[in-house]
């Protein structure tokens, strides 16, 4: 790509040009997705299960 203000030839992926130091404002990756919600709801849901099982057994081996 070229830079915007001096027309010199940069990488792709520059964030600056290497020659005039101007920053590039052409987007060259798409930003990251937020995990979602339900990810975290989903592994906070298998925890607590895991807890419920650990102490029933525990509970039943002491009993």
């Amino acid at each position: 790509m070229q830079c915007t203000q001096c027309q010199t030839e940069i990488e792709d992926n520059a964030l600056i040009c290497f020659r005039c130091g101007a920053a590039t404002t052409v987007r060259t990756r798409e930003p990251v997705a937020e995990p979602s919600a339900s990810g975290s709801a989903g592994r906070w849901l298998v925890v607590a299960v895991v807890v419920v099982i650990v102490t029933a057994l525990a509970c039943w081996v002491a009993g």
